[in-house]
């Protein structure tokens, strides 16, 4: 697989307000019903975030659905967590891939970030799918 990005299989948004969450539109992986049988990676982005407070978080989390409609987090796949720290802006920048063998036909990714954060809106965070 040479994970090459196709500019129809991004989605980015908005991270949310604190307290609040924020989810890109969802993939549609195909499959009908069923679970994937084909290996596709998808690769999650957060730029730095110059506003996030010391100690709290953003939590980005891949989550699957049979129906477009009712999401889950998608076990085991670990979420993707940035933390703040005493210096504003060094909130490091986080990529991650994952394999989504075994999700449902639909997947997006959603951010929560916690009710303290700051306020980061002014940053997106980046969902693609790699084929």
């Amino acid at each position: 697989m040479r994970n090459i990005q196709d500019a129809l299989l991004t989605e980015s948004i908005a991270v949310a307000a604190a307290g609040a969450s924020s989810s890109t539109a969802s993939f549609n992986l195909g499959g009908a019903d069923d679970a994937v049988t084909e290996v596709v990676d998808l690769q999650i982005d957060l730029p730095v975030l110059p506003a996030l407070v010391d100690t709290e978080t953003v939590t980005l989390t891949v989550e699957d659905s049979a129906d477009n409609s009712s999401f889950a987090a998608l076990a085991p796949l670990a979420t993707l967590i940035a933390t703040g720290t005493l210096t504003p802006g060094s909130a490091a920048a986080l990529t991650r891939k994952v394999k989504l063998l075994g999700a449902r036909q639909y997947v997006r990714v959603t951010g929560a970030v916690s009710a303290t954060a700051g306020d980061n809106t002014g940053v997106s965070f980046t969902a693609k799918i790699l084929t």
